[in-house]
């Protein structure tokens, strides 16, 4: 199943350089209900991990990694939405 991420302004004033917990992205994915049951979600630059990295990682796709690495380096970004394909059968 496909899942649109909407990362805001707000993200990006309130994300966290280098935090994988508190970046814009893992902000925005946190707002999806899909995720909601989960107690931990955090983000890398590559990936999103799911309850204390016990469920298989989510790919994030290459728009997503390019505003990690850059919003990482300092570099202000605009908001954007991404897609990322997660398991079926909690939605």
């Amino acid at each position: 199943m496909k899942l649109t991420v909407n990362v805001t302004e707000r993200d990006i004033k309130y994300g966290k350089i280098q935090n994988g917990h508190t970046c814009p992205v893992a902000r925005a994915c946190r707002r999806l209900k899909y995720f909601r049951n989960y107690k931990d979600l955090a983000v890398s630059v590559t990936h999103v991990y799911l309850d204390m990295w016990l469920i298989s990682p989510i790919p994030l796709p290459y728009e997503a990694k390019r505003f990690i690495q850059l919003f990482d380096r300092g570099q202000v970004r605009k908001p954007f939405k991404f897609e990322i394909e997660v398991p079926d059968g909690k939605e």
